[in-house]
């Protein structure tokens, strides 16, 4: 842990709160133009409402990344301000000079996908283009003067642009970039480690000097960190950020990969870098990786860990990890902490990872089913019904806190009974790493049939105050019926079956050509993926972006690079990867860990 000065923990708790939390000062205007366009207190139709979400989603994952920024170091976030008043400006101009006001779409489009320094990116080009007039075709262009709000939409974002110049201005008076206490705790650990002096490593009876790999999501805070730790450890580090050069890329795998043919080197005991490092490097003379930031696909921490943990050269006795956890109001907006050790437990549960990454307590249970509503925001943002399901249990929260609380004590399995229009049997089931909805008619025919998560959650919504209900007579034939049924694997959300849909299409065509070129190299991983993609779903959602990244079938000049992400995924995973998954799985069984009864009143 670090510790602020007075003047600074009044600053931090200035930006999660008052800054950019739930009912903040920031306004973020230019991400939701549709609530001062048109008034938003009547019924809207289904296309309207899907641009409203559409943009407060926006609005609400930009906020997030801010504190999110702000969280992994000063030195970021003071970058991502810059960049944020720059696009305020010159939308304010655009606006001014034009009487129009453009919401592009890429960005709308981009922004849940992209990872965080791509969408600084994608939101640098959309300065570019507010600042060239250019209107791209097929984006709305909004007529500010038709605005029903438009003096609050202007004063809005003159408002988002007096914050941003007031926080730029704040920072310089604090001196955060120079005066960091996060930086600072971790100049002092990575000072104990590589004198051998840190109480919390042990070294093992003739391992070398233990190395250590810094790892965070973002490129300004990696650059950030390098300015500031080469004052504190001159010499000692090299940085991995952005385009690496080859000369950088030969200094790294001499001082840092014990498998490396040539003269290994002792010039460097300290590696910063982004997560564009944590595939395909061995890195395993650091005995230590740490996490400056938390990201929110867990995947990626494993993928950092696995630079240390390399199969076939081991080099210390124990691998250590140190975690830099966000503060207890930020990780509340940012979730970063909880989203990632929520997915962990496929990780752990599903092929029997033994290293535990943010701590013993990372195994799912029944009562886990509402944070796995909130484990992906780049998902939940994007589904209406699961934003809605979100605001329902945070008001439920508020005003049940009681409930909440027994519900982190419920068992593995759970069976109950509601009073509804029609029998059936809903029931949540796990198998491998899908979760399924299944729906059993129980008034009559006894069929079962897998329906979508979301039509399960909206049959079993009730009133706090509604009663349970005794099991009826059918219950139990219709449990076993839903036990023995095959599930196919379709993805959580309608968002990730779109994501798997655009990634096993790509395969397929890739399959094809590999056949007709016969590359049968790679023919047999490629239908791997494939089988996984169908009926495993083991394929986190990174992962599935890269192979979805490109449309094979209007664009097949793009097999060549969708075929060395393919390579790249081979040299991570492994040929056999889900043989291997399926044997420990033990795919034959499945467990049902929610069956609630619906019974109609006589």
């Amino acid at each position: 842990m670090w510790d602020l000065s007075p003047e600074q923990s009044k600053f931090y708790d200035e930006v999660l709160n008052e800054y950019f939390g739930e009912e903040g000062r920031f306004n973020g205007a230019i991400y939701r133009p549709f609530v001062y366009e048109q008034s938003v207190s009547g019924e809207l139709d289904a296309e309207s409402n899907r641009e409203l979400n559409q943009q407060t989603n926006l609005y609400d994952f930009m906020r997030r990344l801010l504190v999110r920024r702000f969280e992994s170091s000063f030195g970021a976030f003071a970058q991502s301000i810059e960049n944020f008043l720059a696009v305020h400006r010159k939308a304010e101009t655009f606006i001014r000079k034009t009487g129009k006001f453009i919401l592009d779409r890429n960005l709308l489009e981009k922004i849940y996908e992209a990872d965080d320094d791509l969408i600084e990116e994608e939101l640098n080009r959309y300065e570019e283009m507010l600042e060239t007039k250019v209107l791209p075709k097929n984006n709305k262009v909004y007529q500010v003067d038709s605005f029903s709000r438009k003096n609050d939409f202007i004063a809005d974002i003159e408002s988002d642009i007096l914050l941003f110049e007031e926080l730029i201005e704040r920072m310089k008076i604090l001196t955060l970039a120079t005066k960091d206490p996060k930086a600072a705790c971790l100049a002092r650990s990575l000072f104990s480690v590589i004198t051998g002096t840190h109480e919390s490593l042990v070294a093992g009876s003739g391992e070398p000097a233990r190395k250590v790999i810094v790892f965070s999501e973002y490129a300004d805070t990696i650059r950030h960190l390098s300015n500031y730790l080469e004052a504190k450890l001159p010499g000692k580090i090299i940085t991995a950020v952005g385009s690496i050069s080859a000369k950088a890329i030969s200094d790294i795998e001499k001082n840092f990969d014990a498998s490396f043919k040539g003269e290994q080197k002792d010039d460097y005991q300290i590696l910063l870098a982004t997560d564009k490092m944590s595939e395909g490097h061995n890195l395993n003379r650091a005995g230590l990786v740490i996490n400056y930031d938390i990201p929110w696909n867990p995947t990626r921490v494993i993928q950092r860990v696995g630079r240390i943990n390399r199969i076939g050269k081991k080099v210390f006795q124990q691998l250590y990890i140190f975690n830099f956890f966000p503060t207890e109001v930020g990780a509340t907006i940012a979730k970063s902490r909880e989203i990632a050790a929520a997915k962990m437990f496929m990780i752990h549960n599903s092929i029997g990872e033994d290293a535990q990454i943010f701590d013993i307590d990372e195994t799912p249970t029944a009562s886990s089913l509402y944070h796995k509503l909130q484990q992906s925001p780049e998902e939940a943002e994007t589904e209406s019904f699961l934003t809605f399901v979100k605001k329902e249990l945070a008001e439920a929260k508020r005003t049940h806190p009681e409930i909440f609380e027994r519900i982190t004590h419920l068992p593995f399995r759970i069976k109950t009974a509601k009073a509804a229009s029609a029998n059936e049997l809903i029931l949540f089931k796990r198998k491998g790493l899908g979760l399924f909805s299944l729906q059993v008619d129980a008034s009559g025919n006894m069929k079962t049939s897998q329906i979508p998560v979301e039509d399960a959650l909206q049959k079993l919504r009730c009133p706090f105050e509604e009663p349970r209900l005794e099991l009826g007579n059918v219950f139990w034939k219709a449990y076993d019926l839903a036990g023995k049924y095959q599930e196919t694997f379709s993805g959580g959300t309608k968002n990730a079956q779109s994501l798997e849909t655009k990634a096993r299409n790509n395969v397929v065509a890739a399959i094809t050509f590999c056949e007709k070129e016969n590359r049968y190299d790679i023919l047999h991983f490629l239908r791997t993926i494939l089988e996984d993609i169908r009926q495993y779903g083991s394929l986190p959602d990174y992962t599935l972006r890269k192979l979805a990244q490109h449309d094979l079938s209007k664009d097949p000049d793009k097999v060549s690079k969708f075929l060395d992400a393919v390579e790249s995924l081979r040299e991570t995973l492994g040929d056999f990867y889900l043989v291997n998954l399926k044997t420990r799985l033990n795919y034959k069984n499945s467990e049902i860990i929610i069956a609630a009864e619906l019974q109609v009143k006589k």
